[in-house]
């Protein structure tokens, strides 16, 4: 049987980015404010899915049944956010770049 988010103590997907550390991601402090900051501004959905799945870890059946939602609403979300995310990271990055 497989127990929620709620269940395992942790916080609302929806409003909670859990903390990491440099070290256990391999980007750099800045990378990763940017990268949070991008996942907060996704739509609740598609947030969610991305922080039960790349964050906590969970397969794909436990982040469905954490949002009481399909396998493949999961897939879909999730796909959403991560070609929302690709676009709008690099779109800061190409900022940067911008003399």
């Amino acid at each position: 049987m497989s127990t929620s988010a709620a269940d395992r103590g942790a916080g609302s997907p929806r409003s909670e980015l859990p903390e990491r550390e440099e070290e256990r991601s391999g980007l750099p402090f800045e990378d990763l404010d940017e990268l949070r900051e991008a996942v907060r501004s996704l739509p609740g959905r598609q947030r969610a899915a991305v922080v039960l799945r790349y964050w906590w870890g969970l397969s794909l059946e436990e982040t469905a049944t954490d949002l009481g939602i399909s396998v493949g609403g999961v897939k879909s979300q999730t796909a959403r956010a991560v070609h929302r995310l690709r676009r709008g990271l690099a779109d800061v990055t190409r900022t940067e770049r911008t003399p």
